[in-house]
């Protein structure tokens, strides 16, 4: 980490020396605020993916080892608008998606057996050994690492599940190359990789800030782009499932993808360079127009994505000696 944020450093410093380091607001912006805006909230809620039905059959099966249908609750922190909340209503009596903004609730997606709480990730508003399963999707990095797991025990029944999952690739706005990551079109040979060319640059801009200006989001982020490998162990018995698909997206699918992105999001807010998506679609479409496509506004790219969990058991409530 510490070397990752030496190198932001430097590029930033020689690619950018013009652009203001920070606003005078930047100290009041942290993870949970970046979330309250409006426009990253709705942009969220068009762009962002569904879980693959594997991801729930493999926390399913882990659950169902120690604790047998059917289930009582489930509950989702940091639940956003509730994409990967509802689906648990199909296998739960009750699921309470859990979340800080208020923003997010109101435009989360209802079900009879479903309700919504403000709450956060050390203050999760259920009984005490109550949880079947928790689950924390695409939210696990924000959380307080040093309050979550003591949270998760006071909630979870024994034998009970928490279940970490995320995502990356769908053109994330990322420095690393590996999340960037689109299949060639032999209909157009090279254009894959001069797309990622400028994906990367882009990204780079607004990684590099966030490093240089907020590194403890930064810090924060690089738990998912380690796909969650480095979170505390909360339990011994533990288990992880990592799934790729491909996805076929435009460049306004991206270009939504990355309005709902919290370091575009913090960038523009911080920087005020407001243009920075319409700058990357521009040169994004220029660059598939040269290469001889002749509709570049619905021109798909092959894209790649990786699912992964990462989930542990609470430990069944040991039987006394007779």
């Amino acid at each position: 980490m510490f070397r990752l944020l030496i190198r932001a450093h430097l590029h930033w410093k020689i690619n950018y020396p013009n652009i203001i380091k920070c606003s005078p607001v930047a100290n009041m912006c942290d993870a949970k605020s970046l979330f309250q805006s409006s426009e990253i909230v709705e942009a969220y809620k068009k762009s962002r993916p569904e879980y693959p039905s594997e991801i729930y059959e493999t926390i399913y099966e882990y659950l169902t080892e120690f604790r047998k249908e059917p289930w009582n609750l489930a509950v989702d922190v940091g639940c956003g608008n509730g994409q990967f909340t509802v689906p648990l209503a199909e296998r739960f009596n009750r699921v309470i998606g859990v979340e800080v903004s208020v923003n997010q609730l109101n435009l989360a997606d209802k079900q009879p057996n479903v309700s919504y709480a403000i709450g956060s990730s050390d203050g999760v508003p259920c009984d005490s050994e109550s949880v079947d399963l928790l689950v924390a999707a695409q939210a696990a990095h924000w959380f307080d690492w040093t309050r979550f797991p003591l949270e998760v025990d006071r909630v979870l029944a024994p034998g009970g599940v928490v279940a970490v999952c995320g995502y990356l690739g769908l053109l994330h706005p990322c420095r690393s190359r590996d999340v960037l990551r689109i299949q060639e079109d032999d209909s157009f040979p090279g254009l894959s990789d001069k797309i990622k060319l400028i994906l990367r640059d882009y990204s780079r801009l607004v990684a590099d800030f966030e490093a240089v200006n907020k590194p403890e989001l930064f810090a924060k982020r690089s738990l998912l782009l380690d796909e969650y490998e480095k979170i505390p162990a909360m339990y011994g018995d533990c288990r992880c499932y990592k799934l790729g698909i491909t996805d076929y997206r435009t460049t306004s699918d991206m270009l939504e993808f990355w309005n709902s992105s919290t370091l575009v999001r913090f960038y523009k807010e911080q920087t005020l360079d407001k243009e920075i998506l319409d700058r990357l679609k521009s040169n994004i479409l220029e660059t598939i127009r040269s290469a001889g496509v002749e509709d570049a506004d619905n021109y798909c790219m092959n894209v790649v994505a990786t699912f992964f969990v990462k989930m542990f058991r609470k430990p069944q409530l040991m039987c006394s000696k007779s």
